[in-house]
């Protein structure tokens, strides 16, 4: 990975609330498994457009970027993850024109397959192909005039096979051919594998939402994003969360006191409100909005008793259900360790815009002298991100305090080094309310 932006400005935000940790801002990644497209990671602005490259209205991740963008607050851009799923390759070739003789040679990669005649029916086509050394086994359908559809069955079935093209130039009366990919095969792997994969193509995402409610991949899912600077939003349909069980998914999550993963419930797994809450939430300035509340559109509520909504908050889950006639996102909006979503996703925004404002400064300069005006220049580069905190609605205004060392206390080691340490600040979070209580008295 090379140098690390953290390598040059280290910034280190301890979170003194009175509940624990979490996070939240950025691009979202819907996560799950396809073989519509072979890319990793692709970026789409509207769901539509996964219909052009083959999605079906019927697929989940589909549905989920349905109940994402469906809201009236959300992102300009989208990004879908490939989980490889167990699936064998399959292309179709098709000729255009009258074929009346001649022959034609399927190619793969860097091989030919031997004549294939005009009239060659599928069985031929088959042995063709199989005589490849790439190729172990496939099946074949079809005929010329239709097409022949080409399954990848053998042992390689999962491994990605490169598109066909064909020489057709011995083929009496065929003015064209076409290949087109069906699906891509790829062999099944983890969810832990596949976000790290993921993560090679395409970084440049913030929240996570996953195509499953499993319990046990939720979970494998959850650990590999507490360690990122990223959130996961994660959906479940599990009886047993709104119950009094200690072994559930939620209960799971909290004894973990993850921070990085915000569960909800749902009892429709039909239901999105996952994708639709993070649509809602993602496009708005990190930390000025809490995640309770919240209205998601094309979202169908829950019912619960008193019990079950107990059950749930008792637990650090969140769930959907209407309240005074209005649906609105119940529970405290907050992850597994029971930190506000709200404060994760500032306290990351912070952090990341601070580093990058000193490292602009840094490299933007001839450069910034160890003296105690150079020391002031990143104080002031500070205290501009802590004022874009107050602008933001993330920290109380008038509360940010800033403390530089003095040049003459600097350790000569630190500074022979080039190692500006000691800078400190401090700032209270603006927070939200979540509850009102209020006393009145009335006489006549």
């Amino acid at each position: 990975m090379g140098t690390r932006l953290q390598d040059i400005i280290n910034i280190i935000i301890s979170r003194e609330t009175a509940r624990m940790t979490l996070v939240g801002f950025g691009t979202p990644l819907l996560l799950g498994e396809t073989y519509r497209v072979f890319d990793r990671v692709k970026t789409y602005t509207e769901p539509d457009e996964m219909l052009e490259d083959g999605y079906e209205e019927t697929d989940g991740l589909y549905l989920m970027a349905q109940s994402l963008m469906a809201q009236d607050r959300s992102p300009d851009q989208f990004k879908v993850g490939r989980k490889y799923a167990n699936v064998n390759a399959k292309q179709t070739i098709t000729f255009t024109g009258t074929v009346s003789a001649g022959h034609w040679h399927a190619i793969l990669g860097a091989e030919t397959t031997s004549a294939i005649a005009y009239d060659a029916n599928a069985a031929a086509v088959k042995a063709a192909l199989e005589a490849l050394t790439a190729i172990t086994e496939v099946t074949v359908t079809g005929t010329l005039a239709t097409g022949f559809v080409i399954e990848f069955t053998g042992t390689d079935a999962n491994k990605h096979f490169d598109t066909m093209t064909a020489d057709i130039t011995a083929l009496t009366g065929a003015t064209a051919y076409a290949v087109t990919v069906n699906q891509y095969g790829s062999a099944t792997e983890t969810w832990t594998t596949a976000i790290s994969e993921c993560r090679i193509a395409d970084d440049d995402w913030y929240c996570l939402i996953a195509n499953t409610r499993i319990k046990a991949e939720i979970l494998a899912i959850a650990g590999a994003i507490e360690v990122l600077s990223k959130i996961y939003i994660a959906c479940s349909s599990d009886a047993d969360v709104i119950t009094s069980a200690t072994d559930d998914l939620a209960s799971s999550l909290q004894d973990l006191s993850y921070d990085r993963t915000a569960l909800i419930w749902s009892e429709d797994e039909a239901n999105y409100p996952d994708a639709a809450w993070v649509g809602l939430q993602i496009a708005k300035n990190p930390g000025s909005t809490t995640w309770k509340f919240k209205t998601l559109a094309g979202i169908i509520a829950d019912y619960f008793t008193t019990t079950e909504v107990n059950y749930l908050k008792g637990k650090n889950a969140n769930c959907y259900e209407e309240i005074a006639g209005v649906s609105v996102i119940s529970g405290e909006g907050c992850v597994a360790s029971g930190e506000y979503i709200d404060i994760i996703q500032g306290s990351d925004w912070l952090q990341q815009r601070m580093a990058e404002r000193i490292f602009s400064r840094l490299i933007n300069s001839e450069k910034v002298p160890f003296t105690t005006q150079g020391i002031a220049v990143i104080e002031n580069e500070i205290r501009y991100q802590l004022g874009k905190g107050v602008d933001s609605g993330f920290l109380a205004a008038g509360s940010a305090i800033v403390t530089t060392p003095d040049i003459a206390d600097i350790d000569p080691l630190e500074k022979t080094a080039r190692w500006l340490n000691g800078i400190t600040f401090s700032a209270t979070l603006a927070g939200a309310v979540h509850k009102v209580t209020i006393s009145g008295t009335l006489a006549i």
